[in-house]
């Protein structure tokens, strides 16, 4: 999955598709222009999340490029987090209710996560 696939999705979420189904590129410059930065660290915090990468994933500099997460987890998560970062100077009410969306969603990939094992330390002692 791309950047600009993700952007695209955004773009549905935050109603700026067209009833061509075009998204206007005039009216959606500033967003296209923030969104490279945006994906990176989104992309970076749900890969620390879900301990998929060390070293984090690259950073992104052109909607074109790939994403470095699962399809399905960018599809999923990665529009809301867009989308809460592009509308928090515009519409703070509808920032706060993508974050909702985006915190929820990332709790439940984040519970399907396998528990980490640690040894269990005996600090009484005795037996």
């Amino acid at each position: 999955m791309t950047g600009q696939e993700v952007f695209e999705i955004t773009m549905d979420l935050i109603d700026e598709r067209l009833d061509s189904g075009n998204i206007s590129e005039s009216d959606t410059v500033s967003y296209k222009v923030k969104a490279p930065s945006i994906l990176t660290i989104g992309q970076c915090e749900i890969a620390k999340m879900l301990d998929y990468f060390s070293p984090l994933p690259n950073r992104i500099t052109d909607l074109s490029q790939e994403l470095e997460i699962d399809e399905v987890i960018a599809t999923n998560l990665l529009p809301y987090f867009l989308a809460t970062h592009l509308m928090l100077e515009e519409k703070d009410d509808v920032a706060a209710y993508f974050n909702d969306r985006y915190e929820e969603l990332k709790y439940y990939y984040k519970k399907g996560q396998p528990a980490s094992e640690e040894p269990i330390k005996d600090v009484y002692g005795g037996f």
